[in-house]
């Protein structure tokens, strides 16, 4: 796919603005040139102010509670802001509530179907048992500040996994050297993949938990403030186990993946929850083009009838 780089990634809270405001110039210039009907991204602020400078339409999906700064910058200047339904919060007369998650516009059967031979690069065969091990940057917008599980837990989450089968990480920061035999090897465009067949995820990324569970795959869930949608998988499909960062919750939180990793039934169990899943959510990406290439009267029409049945 052919894309357009508007900015490159800045840390730290005055970074963070610096990004956006080079991101602000880029894709006006762009729109302006382009000259679209409509802009829409992920909780972009970017795209609902270049909109707003050139008398555009602005979507915006967002599914993050707490990325509230993200959100204050943006919501004010776009035209409609899409949410999961299990989204915890109001986000004013803009918002409006799809019952699905972000996860299942691209991970849906209609979407996606797993591939096996991501297992032989790892000399796996379906049916062997692997947990897959998240860590986060702690980087992104709404995570600015924050930090993870403790290098003593990640030593005692990795020996405790290890008595049940194999185990794999994936990091977006570098890595202590002792963990590095553990890195994944295989591209990231195989991911899901691999996440489809794992017998447990454990980590701090609410989006790969949420992958996970969409894929019938249980997930450990670390991270210092609750998602609406993490919230619903667990309490709702018991796909997703939500922990605090605080040290009794990461230690909770080991205890629980040892239990999950104890259940020889673990993968069948977790294929009946997704089904469970599947059947009450809607194919996010059938919304998303239902709803842009009808807009605006896709709005009124979705508050007069609960439509969303309509997109499985």
């Amino acid at each position: 796919m052919e894309y357009v780089p508007v900015g490159s990634l800045k840390k730290g809270t005055s970074g963070l603005i610096i990004e956006w405001i080079q991101r602000d110039l880029s894709i006006y210039s762009l729109a302006k040139q382009f000259d679209p009907d409509l802009l829409m991204g992920m909780g972009n602020p970017c795209v609902c102010h270049a909109a707003k400078l050139l008398g555009k339409y602005a979507i915006i999906f967002t599914d993050t509670e707490h990325a509230k700064l993200q959100n204050s910058l943006s919501v004010p200047f776009c035209d409609a802001v899409c949410t999961p339904s299990c989204y915890v919060g109001d986000l004013g007369k803009k918002q409006v509530r799809y019952n699905s998650y972000h996860e299942l516009a691209y991970l849906h059967p209609n979407n996606f179907t797993p591939n096996p031979t991501v297992l032989t690069e790892l000399n796996l065969k379906e049916g062997d048992p692997f947990i897959v091990i998240r860590f986060v940057s702690w980087q992104a917008n709404h995570d600015v500040g924050q930090s993870g599980i403790t290098l003593d837990n990640k030593r005692k989450a990795i020996h405790e996994f290890e008595k049940y089968g194999r185990v794999f990480i994936t990091s977006e920061k570098p890595l202590p050297q002792e963990f590095e035999k553990y890195r994944i090897s295989v591209a990231p465009e195989k991911m899901h993949d691999l996440l489809y067949y794992a017998t447990l995820l454990y980590g701090e990324s609410s989006t790969m938990a949420s992958e996970c569970a969409v894929l019938g795959t249980h997930a450990i869930f670390c991270d210092f403030a609750g998602r609406g949608y993490t919230d619903e998988e667990e309490k709702i499909y018991d796909l997703i186990y939500n922990f605090k960062l605080d040290e009794l919750g990461q230690e909770e939180s080991i205890k629980k993946a040892v239990e999950l990793l104890q259940d020889p039934d673990l993968k069948k169990t977790g294929r009946e929850k997704q089904e469970h899943l599947l059947s009450d959510k809607i194919d996010a990406t059938a919304f998303m083009v239902w709803f842009i290439e009808n807009y605006p009267d896709s709005v009124a029409k979705m508050e007069k009838n609960d439509i969303s049945r309509s997109f499985k």
